[in-house]
């Protein structure tokens, strides 16, 4: 279950970086950066993921839920984007 956002991640404030993955599947996945961007300022919550480091953010584009992969880069100040996909 998604940790609900009573209190905001600082990472979702920081400058985002899309990853080789997430541009490389956006075509297919049927997103865009401006999705993404959209996506991440509304998100309505996170869970940790299986791979350290990184969180799943649940959110919402339209009428369709997504998923979106990040890794918060701590010495640049970055939220890079991972991979996203339609639930």
């Amino acid at each position: 279950m998604p940790e609900r956002l009573t209190k905001t991640a600082e990472w979702l404030d920081w400058d985002i970086e899309i990853g080789y993955h997430a541009n490389k599947r956006s075509v297919v996945r049927g997103f865009n950066e401006t999705d993404l961007r959209i996506m991440i300022a509304d998100v309505v919550g996170f869970e940790v993921s299986h791979v350290e480091g990184r969180f799943v953010l649940h959110s919402h584009l339209g009428d369709d839920e997504w998923r979106i992969v990040v890794e918060p880069d701590y010495d640049e100040r970055k939220l890079i984007v991972v991979t996203a996909w339609r639930v």
